[in-house]
């Protein structure tokens, strides 16, 4: 799927037990959830998602004082060692 034509792609709905990972991981520190949830990535993605560099979305400095911890960059870390990928800023 495209949009606004950049290639798109979600490895599950973020409602029910998908959802509640993210929640997990996002508002109760559960960094080890970001594995999980990179197992189901990059077992479902197609293989051109899974190339070049990830590049984690910037958390909001007040955001990560809240959670103590960028969920963003532990996503993009767990999702870059399962595909042999690099993490750039």
């Amino acid at each position: 799927m495209a949009l606004r034509g950049v290639a798109v792609w979600a490895p599950v709905a973020y409602e029910g037990p998908a959802g509640e990972l993210v929640k997990g991981l996002k508002f109760h520190g559960a960094t080890a959830l970001a594995d999980e949830m990179a197992a189901l990535i990059v077992a479902g993605a197609p293989a051109r998602m899974l190339s070049g560099a990830l590049v984690p979305v910037p958390l909001h400095p007040g955001r990560r004082r809240n959670r103590a911890f960028n969920q963003p960059e532990a996503s993009a870390a767990a999702v870059a060692a399962r595909a042999g990928l690099p993490v750039a800023e």
